[in-house]
Order: C-alpha cells, then structure tokens, then sequence
C-alpha cells in the first residue's frame, strides 16, 4: 500500500489543497471516494492493510478475487485528485499568466469562429510572446491563424499578402528559436562541463558559438516528407495532379495516429482530395474521398463545417444526385452563422441548381428573390435565367420568351455581363422552336437545328460560359 501511488500523493498533499479535495469529494456522488482518502490521509505514515482497508470501505471481506474493486476505487480516486489540483492550477494561470490567458481565449474564439476577435487577441499574444522569448510559440501561433485565414479571408490579393508575411516571420523566428535552444543548450554544457571537472574528464565543446548548419534531409521526419508534398502538390491545384496528394497521404499514414498534428492533417488532406478530383472532373473518386473524409473525422474536429460540406454538394450535383446534395445542404445551414452573409449566399445559389434539375417548380418559385435591384449585377442576370427556367418547367413558355427577350434589351447583359449574352441568345432561340411546338420534345428538324447550334456554341465559347447551370439546364431539358 504504501508503495502505491495514491498514498505518496496523498502524502504529499499539504493544507489548502486537502481542503479542496474533501470539498470536491464530498460533492461527488461516488462516496466510496471520500471514504478511500479520509482513511489514508488519517494513517499518515503508518501502513493499513487491504484486509482493513476493503472492510471499512466496502464492509466485506477482501480476498484476492475482489482485489480488482479495491485497485479500481483507488485509480478512480487517484484520477479524481489529479483533476482537481490541475483545474485549480489552470484557474490560478487564468489570474497570473496573461500568456496563458491569452492563448485560452484565442482558443474560445476559435471555437466560436470569431475572427474580428481573434485576430486582436492573436497580435496580442504574439507581442507577449516575443516579449517572453518564446518564439516557438509565436511559430504555433502563426500556424492557427494560417488556418482562421484559410476561412474568413476571402480576397486572394490580400491572402497572399498575409502568406508571405507569415513565411517572413517563420523564418525569422525558426532562426531566433534555434539560436536560443543552442544558446541554452550552451549553459548545459557548461554544467556538464563543471561535473567534468569534478571527475577529471575531458570537457567537451559541442555547442557553435556563431554559426550553425543544419541538413535538413538528415532530420527528415515523415511529418516533414508530408508537408513538402502538400506544398508541392499547392500550385497544381485542379490540374489532375491529385497522385501527389494521395502520396502525402500514403506518408502521413506512417506517423503516429494519436499525434494531434496527425489527425489535423488527416482531415485537410482527405478533403484536399476529394475537392482537387472534384475540380478536376474526376466526380466519382471525389464522391469515395469526400464520404471518407466525413466518416473518418469527428464532428468536434470541424470548426467550419458548412464550408467542407459544400463542396461536398458541389460535387453531388455534378453526379446528378440532387436529393442527396438537398440533404447535405439542409445539414449545412444549421452550421452556417446568421451573419455570414457570403456562405449563406453561396448554398442559397447551389439549392437553385438543385431545384432546377428536379423541376421543383414550388421551391424553385421561393428561391427567386422578389426585388432583383438588391442583388449584385452578376446575381440579377442569373436569376433572370432561374426565373425564364421557372416558367419553363411550369410549361408557360410565352412568359419564358418574353422573359429573355427582356433581359437582351436590358443594359445589364450588354454592357455589365457580356460574357453571357451568347446564352441568352441560345434562350431565344430554343425558346423561338418550344414556342412554336408548345413542348420541350422538339421535333426531328427543330431538334437538330437547336443541337447544331449547341455544337457551335460548344465549339466557340470559353469554358465558364459552356458550364454556366442555365445553359446546362436548357441543353439536359432539350435531351442535347
């Protein structure tokens, strides 16, 4: 007994803190707990058997077949105390390392994805921090913003702006960090050294004073080897260079699964994955990665997951499977914040898509907002499109034509948006043959005439416009 680690605790505990723990314990409802400390903080030094010990708490006789109760009461009391001085240790940093302070409210904000807050709480910590010389901790800090930044800064430009100078400062303060641990490393040396002395060894010099060298591929880790690859792998985005991500995959998977660095990198390169096949047309292999990724990673790991789901939608709708991306918006809207304006928009426009392909005229009609000057000159010519397809699927394609005749002689389309006057053209047109058979199953002439100049059209416009959902809409509804 003595030799356990619950009496050497108990031993060592001294009076503020033996106070703290009859008051905790006293409230817990396990009272076998209070039970177990108040006899062996009362023996003091002296040994109780378990013989007496398993009768005064459990009023039974021990043997070695119950011995496991008695082991199992005094982990959960050793557990219990743990915890108790480790909260009272954390509460009185709160109060006397605004370091410490800091860095749990940079954590509260992220938790809540406050990034006005977090930020001026970030430049705060990290001014402490280099007052304090802990320059990895800067390093760490940078790390958590890059991430924040990833989210909430949505202008490239300015991204890149913060990027560089956060490569600037990484290298700055790896440098600062190293020449402090040899520094410190020196001062240990030199107590080595003194030990040396005493002994009559040779001293040693390990240490540079003004210059040190480091080979980084003889300190390679497979941490390092994933991170390169995933740096490497940044500029190729969307090109089909998806093979370089599944690599760094394949390396993350050597290191160990319990580190938190592991299952944070785990979940940004499964869904780097899934989104590079996505935007590299590969929609079934994106589909394999993306249900992976959310089967794999914790909900409590995904701080922003309306953004992660809807790529996920995204790639749902490019495999036509609407109702499935309809469901995976509705989970993501409980996610989204009341104030983000931006994402609300964004799934707002994909729950159009998806109600357009389904001909769900009734959910289509509330999607189409009612004061079209509110919106931006982009948004006003796309839900004059969403509004011709909605008379369409109705089948009152008089108001259909005349909605994009309309929209031809506005000054919106042909001087703001330009780009997509070639659609609006080829709606006039298909509108000009469903008019005049009253149906979208064109007859054989209509139908090649209308096919033809979809292959002209294919043929001639850039990408954006060949993809643009409207366009796509009329060519799948006229079977092209």
């Amino acid at each position: 007994m003595k030799d356990s680690k619950l009496y050497t605790i108990i031993d060592a505990l001294r009076g503020n803190q033996i106070s703290l723990i009859e008051k905790h314990l006293k409230e817990d409802k396990r009272k076998s707990l209070l039970q177990l400390f108040l006899l062996l903080k009362k023996t003091g030094t002296a040994v109780i058997g378990r013989d007496a010990l398993f009768y005064k708490i459990f009023k039974k006789k021990y043997s070695a077949a119950n011995d496991y109760i008695l082991r199992n009461e005094m982990r959960l009391l050793v557990e219990k105390i743990e915890s108790i001085l480790i909260k009272e240790q954390v509460e009185k940093l709160l109060v006397s390392d605004n370091l410490f302070q800091l860095k749990q409210q940079l954590l509260m904000y992220k938790n809540l994805d406050l990034f006005e807050f977090y930020v001026d709480t970030w430049k705060e910590a990290k001014s402490l921090a280099l007052e304090q010389y802990q320059y990895q901790y800067v390093l760490e800090l940078n790390a958590d913003y890059f991430e924040f930044v990833q989210f909430h800064i949505r202008n490239y430009r300015e991204r890149l702006e913060i990027y560089n100078k956060l490569i600037d400062e990484n290298i700055l303060y790896s440098n600062y960090f190293l020449a402090r641990q040899y520094a410190y490393t020196s001062f240990l040396e030199g107590n080595a050294n003194k030990l040396r002395l005493e002994y009559q060894i040779k001293q040693e010099n390990k240490i540079p004073e003004k210059t040190a060298e480091i080979e980084l591929q003889q300190y390679s880790a497979h941490i390092n080897d994933y991170f390169n690859l995933v740096g490497k792998w940044f500029p190729f985005q969307s090109k089909g260079k998806t093979d370089i991500l599944l690599e760094a995959l394949t390396v993350l998977e050597k290191c160990n699964k319990d580190a938190a660095i592991y299952q944070q990198e785990h979940m940004r390169v499964l869904n780097l994955i899934a989104t590079d096949f996505s935007m590299s047309a590969d929609f079934e292999k994106a589909a394999v990665y993306f249900e992976k990724f959310f089967s794999e990673t914790p909900d409590s790991q995904l701080h922003n997951k309306a953004y992660y789901l809807y790529n996920y939608a995204v790639n749902l709708t490019k495999l036509n499977q609407y109702e499935k991306a309809l469901q995976v918006i509705n989970d993501a809207e409980k996610h989204i914040k009341p104030s983000n304006e931006f994402l609300k928009d964004k799934y707002r426009l994909l729950k159009v898509i998806c109600y357009l392909f389904i001909k769900d005229a009734p959910q289509l009609k509330k999607m189409i907002p009612t004061d079209f000057s509110v919106l931006l000159p982009e948004q006003r010519i796309y839900f004059r499109f969403v509004n011709t397809i909605y008379y369409i699927i109705n089948k009152e394609f008089d108001l259909a034509s005349e909605e994009i005749n309309n929209l031809l002689r506005s000054k919106l389309i042909n001087e703001i948006d330009i780009h997509f006057l070639a659609v609006a053209r080829f709606y006039k047109d298909a509108l000009s043959l469903i008019l005049k058979e009253n149906t979208l199953k064109l007859s054989a002439s209509s139908f090649k005439k209308i096919k033809q100049e979809a292959f002209l059209f294919d043929t001639n416009e850039p990408a954006v416009v060949v993809n643009y959902m409207p366009y796509k809409w009329l060519k799948t509804s006229l079977d092209i």
